[in-house]
């Protein structure tokens, strides 16, 4: 065998030992950052809605947006919820909406559940001036749903199914209106009810495919669930969606009419402990009149 040949079989011999090593490395890489940086790398989102209905009076109102926290027992998870707390109230936020899935389900931490009262006591240190109000999410109700109020309620937040409440703010009212969870067995929707809810209105809801299914007063409805993805490639997206809509209504704004939605990212993960090319975000969400955007 001349040299030159020897010299190319060689290199046939190396090429694939070369590409084995780049591609562990690059494997080791994903695995590092998606499950030990960006789960923890929670930015700050900031958004602004200009609402038909809104009252002047109220225009320029600050709400900070949280959802999907899926809280366990462990001291990341711990130092994470205190970060939360932290970044909100920095915000100095006139309203709070948490928009379900305290609680947390991990392959690799089942056994690190947490109790809604280890969860509540942080969220009860969130400032704020006219009040939190939260809705239940899937994982919610999966733990149990009951206790999950009572410690929310207890810690001064205002969890509300079914249900809505009119703020007052300088002599003017607004609705905040929540919807219950539809993906589990305690899902019972009161449209009756519902349709008493008196605009301006912001409607809450964990799942964000009511948008698409339900007609109710409220100009805007704020959701989570679909925690953008979780998982995101380079070209196609995320993974997967759980949405019977699939990405249509992933992350941030939808329309239908003069209808909105806001979908969040959330600031936690479930199933597995990671994200990727998604990372976690709390949202600060301006309020505004339609009439003051014309005065512009």
């Amino acid at each position: 065998m001349t040299p030159l040949r020897k010299i190319t079989a060689l290199g046939k011999k190396r090429i694939p030992r070369v590409l084995f090593i780049l591609a562990a490395i690059i494997m080791l890489s994903f695995y590092v950052y998606a499950f030990h940086y960006e789960p923890d790398m929670i930015t700050i989102r900031h958004e602004e809605v200009f609402l038909d209905c809104w009252n002047q009076e109220h225009d320029g109102l600050k709400a900070v947006i949280i959802s999907d926290i899926h809280q366990l027992k462990t001291p990341r998870h711990l130092k994470r919820l205190e970060q939360i707390i932290e970044l909100a109230n920095r915000e100095n936020p006139d309203l709070i909406f948490l928009l379900g899935d305290f609680m947390g389900h991990h392959i690799s931490d089942w056994n690190e559940h947490t109790q809604p009262e280890e969860i509540t006591a942080p969220l009860a240190r969130l400032k704020n001036r006219y009040g939190v109000f939260a809705v239940l999410g899937n994982h919610d109700w999966w733990f149990n749903g009951r206790l999950m109020r009572n410690a929310l309620e207890k810690a001064g937040i205002r969890v509300l199914e079914n249900e809505f409440v009119e703020v007052d703010v300088l002599g003017k009212t607004f609705s905040i209106a929540g919807l219950p969870d539809k993906k589990t067995r305690n899902y019972k929707l009161d449209l009756q009810k519902l349709r008493k809810v008196s605009e301006p209105a912001i409607l809450l809801s964990h799942n964000p495919d009511y948008f698409r299914e339900l007609q109710l007063p409220g100009e805007l409805m704020l959701s989570g669930h679909t925690h953008g993805g979780q998982i995101a490639l380079p070209i196609t997206g995320a993974i997967m969606v759980p949405s019977k809509y699939g990405k249509k209504h992933i992350s941030g704004w939808s329309y239908l009419g003069d209808r909105k939605l806001f979908v969040t990212i959330g600031t936690g993960n479930s199933i597995i402990n990671a994200r990727f090319l998604c990372p976690p975000e709390i949202v600060v969400m301006t309020l505004r009149a339609a009439s003051s955007k014309q005065e512009r």
